[in-house]
């Protein structure tokens, strides 16, 4: 019989995490259910607004869609490598630069529909895209039946990546698990807290801290999910307070041969408030 699904229940529970990709999601620190909606995205694409690249000015940060016109690779003067992908719209061309990252040539296939998000500058009379983050758009046959919804017209989580996870298997997994641990969440907060400072409940924050609708949803799902970790470390802290409060010392009724031996030993006499000291610590030590 399988074990009732909850927040502890491993990875590879969840559908399509076979055992190569539970090793893989163990190198990111996710071994289960509650581990993976703990992943919180590192940033978000916002594809409700993607700007047409003619538009882009200096400054700016910027989404684009665009399409591969080209891809160059060539040496530096210091030996260094330097890759150069031209996107393309119906509005212009902006460049996406790397450095000493060759390995990204096979990706950059020309036709290909990318999007990429960065800072707008300008090299040479050209804009280029300045530490820039991008994503290869998929197409239905490449997206493991996914629903597009999770991709597109949206803010987009983009999460930390390990070899042999990408963003779109990682969005689907994540919904996944959001969708059948709904009914699980129990509220870590008291109820006094979540009303006088209007938050979500913790399922909605955890579903808008990955998927939000909206910057307001993400906004509160972040100021719900923090105060959530700062409540809980206060409320540990307290509890082991409290805890040292309730445990009895232990009780030294006579000091032993060593502490004369100690005092005896001593290149020195102790003086009369050193005596004094030493008194005030024994009897301490017998209350």
């Amino acid at each position: 019989m399988k074990p009732e699904f909850s927040l502890a229940t491993p990875v590879q529970f969840l559908k399509s995490v076979g055992p190569a990709r539970a090793r893989a999601l163990s190198r990111l620190g996710i071994e289960t259910v509650g581990d993976l909606l703990a992943h919180y995205p590192r940033r978000y694409f916002d594809r409700t607004s993607c700007q047409p690249i003619g538009r882009a000015r200096p400054g700016q940060e910027v989404t684009v869609l665009g399409e591969v016109l080209t891809c160059s690779d060539r040496r530096t003067q210091r030996g260094g490598n330097l890759l150069t992908v031209a996107l393309g719209d119906d509005t212009g061309v902006i460049f996406c630069v790397w450095f000493n990252q060759k390995f990204l040539v096979k990706q950059f296939r020309p036709g290909r529909k990318v999007m990429a998000s960065g800072t707008v500058q300008f090299r040479a009379g050209r804009p280029q895209l300045a530490h820039q983050d991008f994503e290869l758009m998929q197409s239905e046959d490449e997206s493991d039946g996914q629903s597009a919804g999770l991709h597109t017209g949206r803010m987009v989580p983009v999460y930390g990546l390990t070899a042999g996870i990408g963003q779109y298997w990682l969005r689907g997994l994540v919904d996944q698990a959001l969708t059948r641990a709904e009914a699980r969440h129990t509220e870590s907060l008291p109820p006094g807290i979540v009303s006088r400072h209007r938050f979500p409940d913790r399922a909605t924050a955890l579903r808008n801290i990955h998927f939000p609708a909206g910057r307001p949803e993400l906004d509160a799902a972040v100021r719900r999910l923090k105060y959530e970790e700062l409540f809980t470390i206060q409320m540990l802290m307290a509890l082991r307070r409290d805890a040292h409060r309730r445990e009895s010392g232990i009780r030294l009724d006579k000091p032993g041969d060593l502490t004369r031996k100690l005092v005896e030993g001593l290149p020195f006499s102790l003086t009369r408030a050193q005596r004094r000291v030493l008194n005030e610590i024994l009897q301490d030590l017998r209350s």
